[in-house]
């Protein structure tokens, strides 16, 4: 069976525990990171089956690391993870290819969902 794969991008060390955790209980492998050069760095080097992006992010934020990536992966689902209200932020980053967007704080089920959400997606496209 294969191996789901998960890039995890949040600068709260709190958070991106919360995605290892949840990852182990759910058997996928996450790879977590804190700033988005590292974000963009990971998906140079693995592929992901999804990507959960803090949209609010110091140095690149959310929406320059979303442009970076999908220059890399341009199919990779990505979902905006945010604690705030859906705002121009977060619709830009729909506009440019946003898979989805997710509010903080969220349950391990919204997140398995966006996962099958992104593996059914994937499947049409192969």
């Amino acid at each position: 069976m294969e191996k789901t794969t998960v890039l995890a991008v949040d600068d709260n060390a709190d958070g991106l525990q919360f995605y290892r955790r949840w990852g182990k209980s759910m058997g996928f492998e996450v790879v977590t990171v804190d700033e988005g050069k590292k974000a963009v760095e990971e998906t140079k080097k693995e592929k992901f089956d999804v990507v959960f992006l803090d949209i609010r992010m110091p140095g690149m934020d959310g929406p320059e690391i979303l442009k970076e990536i999908k220059g890399v992966a341009p199919y990779l689902p990505v979902f905006i993870t945010t604690g705030s209200e859906r705002d121009d932020v977060v619709e830009k980053a729909l506009k440019d290819g946003a898979a989805g967007y997710i509010y903080k704080p969220f349950e391990m089920e919204e997140l398995a969902g966006a996962v099958k959400k992104a593996k059914g997606a994937s499947k049409k496209l192969s």
